[in-house]
């Protein structure tokens, strides 16, 4: 279902390179416009609904955002009101419209794909880009992508649905676009120069990083976000599970990536436990975990701020431990 990401695995992008990318956006005419290709109209009234949405949720009015969205999203508004006082003073800076996505779903049917703008005979262009997104019923639809100036720097992605006359929020989803002062191509470079130094672990979570940065929404894949996620596919290390869960000392690790949580870079280990419900038990084995894990990679005590160990069972039950790196020895 459509709705609002507030905390997510970074990097898990939908990619949809196929033969069907060899042929124009003239092909795919019916189900995507980008951009300029979009009539000056609708394109003028998709602005305005997205500026008036935004408005509204830099005035913290979350009564009159609920009321303009869509049932999909307005019966399900407590993402977006986390995501409201999480990013209220972000919202607060200059506005700029990045891209906007008119997606005609009028005739679904299977897996909700478009293709927007040029493919050529290698795939994308640097004008185009793909994306498929679950939850949609038959209708139109589109996808406005803001920039919001600031510290941090914001993009804010809104779904719009048309009903009648009137475009409705249903999707909204904010996400940072650098932390430290960082941004998208200086954790390229890092990660492209870790990879270099035969660092693979932390090449993959820099690159991982990289991709977040670039990916307004999981759903969507260009050509500078295919690139990552190529070089990304290249790496291979026996502590990286991107094939299965690996063994990390006596640890079963089974997940690993970063993310930005309270303004700041932490890194996140999960693992997999036959039991959590002696907790104090199993603080001591997260505890021993993080350790662990920075002794064999004293270099991540300079690139996060906090690790979390993430111990669940196969049974879905879990016991996080959260802890700053300066208090880990």
């Amino acid at each position: 279902m459509i709705g609002c990401i507030l905390r997510r695995k970074i990097g898990q992008l939908t990619l949809l390179l196929s033969l069907a990318m060899l042929m124009t956006a003239s092909a795919w005419a019916q189900e995507c416009a980008a951009d300029s290709e979009i009539d000056v109209a609708t394109y003028n009234s998709l602005i305005q609904t997205a500026g008036n949405n935004l408005q509204l949720a830099k005035s913290g009015d979350q009564a009159s955002l609920q009321q303009a969205s869509a049932p999909v999203l307005s019966n399900a508004f407590d993402g977006v009101r986390a995501s409201l006082t999480t990013n209220k003073d972000g919202l607060q800076g200059p506005m700029t419209v990045k891209h906007v996505y008119l997606l005609d779903a009028t005739n679904l049917a299977g897996e909700p794909q478009f293709f927007c703008g040029i493919f050529n005979a290698n795939g994308m262009t640097p004008n185009s880009a793909s994306m498929t997104i679950q939850g949609l019923t038959p209708g139109k639809y589109a996808l406005v992508v803001q920039a919001i100036s600031g510290t941090p720097t914001l993009l804010v992605s809104q779904i719009l649905q048309q009903q009648g006359n009137a475009w409705k929020l249903a999707g909204w989803f904010v996400k940072q676009t650098a932390i430290d002062g960082h941004d998208w191509q200086w954790f390229w470079q890092q990660g492209t120069q870790y990879k270099n130094q035969n660092n693979p672990v932390m090449a993959y979570l820099y690159l991982q990083q990289t991709r977040d940065f670039l990916s307004p929404v999981s759903f969507i894949n260009t050509t500078n976000i295919d690139r990552v996620s190529q070089a990304i596919s290249t790496i291979q290390s026996p502590e990286l599970p991107t094939n299965g869960p690996v063994t990390f000392q006596n640890y079963k690790i089974t997940d690993i990536y970063p993310i930005i949580f309270n303004g700041k870079y932490d890194l996140v280990i999960k693992h997999e436990v036959a039991d959590v419900s002696n907790t104090a038990q199993t603080f001591q084995n997260n505890t021993a975990l993080l350790k662990a894990w920075l002794t064999a990679h004293p270099e991540m005590r300079d690139a996060f701020k906090e690790i979390e160990a993430w111990a669940a069972t196969p049974q879905g039950q879990r016991y996080e431990t959260l802890l700053a790196v300066k208090d880990i020895h």
